[in-house]
């Protein structure tokens, strides 16, 4: 009588094998506009991918306890789960407040697993355009000490603004004309009668506020140099 051999135990060998998860990615995360005005409305889009699977959801958050962190007392905004236009979430900029937010983002894909949360600045203002007047001080790195200033800002387009200064106590007027680049940083040229000169600085969060630095030369060729801040009227 002959038995087939099924190795040593008398049972077939069992192969297992371990599925691993490698997860979603979200690569990318934007608001537009940014900046907005408080009274106005944006959007966050993010991109998202899964080597592996699908994504099925993106949950986008807000920084609730401004640590820079996303924890769990950070505050859901909302969630998309049609990618059929990208993983977007429209929101009212009011529901945030004044000032400059962080914005997390975060994938869920289709075996529930999820990304590392992406983190975006978003700023809100009181306003997006930054025409208007504009008062406050300009001071000197030298004996001259501090004069009053006064800006007025006519025009502004995608990236630039246009406008003039005048210095009360000198009596000298400028025009300028700007750029605004990353983190509401600007730099200007301007030009008046026997001077001309270039300054760069910072705009607020909420757009009322210039403040920054400068440097004038005079036709004779003397330069100066000092700080100014400027606030809306």
């Amino acid at each position: 009588m002959g038995m087939e051999s099924r190795g040593a135990c008398g049972l077939e060998p069992l192969e297992s094998r371990l599925l691993l998860n490698a997860g979603p990615r979200v690569t990318a995360l934007v608001a537009t506009p940014n900046p907005v005005a408080r009274t106005g409305a944006f959007t966050l889009a993010a991109a998202a991918s899964d080597v592996d699977g699908s994504v099925a959801r993106v949950e986008f958050f807000h920084d609730a306890n401004a640590n820079g962190r996303f924890d769990k007392a950070d505050r859901s905004l909302g969630v998309d789960a049609n990618p059929r236009k990208g993983w977007r979430l429209a929101m009212s900029a009011s529901s945030l407040g004044l000032g400059t937010h962080t914005c997390f983002a975060r994938a869920i894909d289709n075996q529930g697993a999820s990304s590392r949360a992406v983190a975006l600045r978003v700023i809100v203002g009181s306003k997006t355009g930054l025409v208007g007047s504009y008062a406050g001080t300009i001071e000197f790195n030298d004996d001259q000490g501090e004069d009053l200033l006064r800006i007025q800002i006519t025009q502004q387009g995608k990236g630039f603004f246009l406008g003039t200064f005048h210095q009360v106590a000198l009596g000298e007027s400028a025009s300028f004309q700007g750029t605004i680049g990353k983190r509401n940083r600007f730099t200007l040229t301007y030009a008046g009668s026997g001077f001309s000169g270039k300054a760069q600085g910072t705009i607020s969060p909420d757009g009322r506020t210039l403040t920054g630095t400068f440097r004038t030369k005079q036709a004779d060729g003397r330069e100066f140099t000092g700080t100014f801040s400027v606030n809306r009227l």
